[in-house]
């Protein structure tokens, strides 16, 4: 691929700090919840440095769009030269 993005939807605190439904329902204590957390920050450092030509970006919902439309928009002028 000459370029690829994960773009997600909420800005990187909104993720780290989101307590899923099932959590509660699971009763996880606080540092469990921490554990958690940890991983998917570990997660998402693991496929930066795996896939170093994945940009991520993290973007409020009502931006998406925008950014989609742009990045499309921008690597479709590039290919065209």
């Amino acid at each position: 691929m000459e370029y690829a993005a994960i773009i997600v939807e909420a800005h990187l605190d909104q993720v780290m700090t989101h307590v899923p439904k099932y959590w509660k329902e699971m009763e996880l204590t606080v540092d469990q919840q921490l554990a958690k957390q940890r991983s998917v920050m570990g997660s998402i450092y693991a496929w930066q440095y795996r896939y170093r030509n994945v940009r991520w970006w993290f973007i409020p919902r009502k931006y998406c769009s925008i950014v989609c439309y742009r990045l499309f928009s921008r690597f479709y002028e590039e290919s065209i030269k």
